[in-house]
């Protein structure tokens, strides 16, 4: 079969462009301040479970139906040392808050990157360290999911907004990634096309020609998914907790133990030229 085989016509994928290309714009207008409202109830609903983490025992919910599923929102989740072991062994916290710092600092010091970018080199460690961001992420959700379907145990730990929130994840990273590799230089436009227009947006400079309206299709759902994902982040109380350090699951707990007192001292006698023989004399 002669000529490039294709899943779908060209023509139909520039019909679906320009079917979703108004809707697509419509959201871009609202996504500033969507993102921002998402942000400040993420925030308080996370300060809540990290209060609630303190307490010894967390009365369950009784009561409506919507009342047990607002503090089943709330309250942290209860995990066995070895699941909290299993669920960080790909360190979720490192991959997404270095998408979240990486693009804030595109977003908010656009000049910085420009200058950054004004070489070719640097333009592509920038865009390597994103994608390699992005990959580390989507590893440790692969990670976090596949621990959720093999443990029935920690499957009752999982609420429905957690299964939502590592969804909108995985679609936000997709979106990026495929823009990623079909549009050159992301970080470029995302520093200065985004940058624009969530400022525009800020200070009610509303148009419907601005810059981010000529971004290639897959280039405007990556900005839409991406900032909303940066919304819901704190929405989940699974993804909540696994975004904080938790130094319990480092081992140094071993330590307060005599069996772990011991084992240090010994160590420390064969350092000094004790041998193993004379440790039992």
């Amino acid at each position: 079969m002669s000529g490039e085989f294709r899943y779908l016509p060209q023509k139909t994928l520039d019909d679906v462009a320009t079917a979703i290309n108004p809707l697509l714009d419509v959201i871009l207008m609202i996504l500033p301040y969507l993102t921002l409202l998402l942000v400040l109830a993420g925030l308080g609903r996370a300060v809540v479970q990290w209060r609630l983490s303190f307490a010894k025992r967390i009365p369950k919910p009784d009561g409506p139906w919507l009342l047990q599923f607002i503090l089943n929102q709330l309250r942290p989740p209860v995990l066995t040392l070895q699941q909290e072991r299993d669920l960080r062994a790909v360190p979720l916290s490192i991959g997404i808050w270095g998408l979240v710092i990486y693009h804030l600092l595109i977003v908010l010091l656009p000049g910085l990157v420009q200058w950054w970018n004004s070489e070719a080199g640097q333009r592509g460690l920038l865009e390597t360290v994103g994608m390699a961001l992005a990959f580390f992420t989507m590893l440790s959700i692969f990670n976090l999911q596949l621990r959720h379907l093999l443990d029935p145990a920690l499957r009752k730990q999982f609420a429905l907004a957690d299964l939502g929130v590592i969804g909108h994840l995985l679609g936000a990273l997709g979106a990026g990634i495929y823009a990623w590799s079909t549009v050159r230089w992301g970080s470029q436009w995302t520093a200065t096309v985004a940058w624009q227009h969530f400022l525009d947006c800020f200070l009610f400079k509303f148009t419907k020609d601005g810059p981010i309206t000529h971004l290639p299709v897959m280039a405007k759902v990556h900005v839409i998914l991406g900032a909303t994902a940066f919304g819901v982040l704190l929405h989940s109380r699974m993804v909540t907790h696994l975004l904080i350090p938790n130094v319990r699951t480092w081992g140094f707990r071993s330590l307060e133990t005599d069996q772990g007192v011991e084992q240090a001292a010994r160590l420390v006698a064969r350092m000094s030229g004790v041998s193993a023989d004379a440790e039992h004399k």
